[in-house]
């Protein structure tokens, strides 16, 4: 009896040990590329305004992994469901995208220039 309970005792144990294991394995640490949200009022988190006819107001931004050689990359999502992707450069030039809903995506490089795309093409 006495022999039973200890061989039992210790599988628990072991069962207990092996749970906590695998519960600290699977949450990886935080590291500086992984996503981050805040909910940004108006335009307060953009540095340089949108061209006319650009959404703004209230959006969820989120921080995303840049191209190489970008300084950051970040995501406005919009109620209405537009999309605004804005990259920034080491030099400081901009490059926006601009997905609508309804309408056909817009694109500002970083000399400045803005393009339309072609309907179905992305710029």
């Amino acid at each position: 009896m006495k022999k039973a309970f200890w061989l039992l005792l210790i599988a628990l144990l072991g069962l207990l040990g092996y749970w906590f294991w695998r519960g600290s394995a699977s949450r990886p640490e935080p590291s500086p590329a992984s996503v981050s949200t805040s909910v940004i009022a108006g335009a307060d988190g953009a540095s340089a305004p949108l061209a006319p006819g650009w959404p703004q107001g209230d959006a969820l931004r989120v921080a995303l992994k840049p191209d190489p050689g970008a300084v950051s990359l970040s995501k406005a999502l919009y109620r209405d469901g537009d999309e605004v992707l804005e990259q920034r450069w080491p030099d400081g030039s901009l490059e926006r995208w601009w997905h609508p809903r309804s309408a056909p995506s817009r694109y500002i490089g970083r000399d400045g220039r803005e393009t339309v795309a072609d309907a179905g093409a992305a710029p």
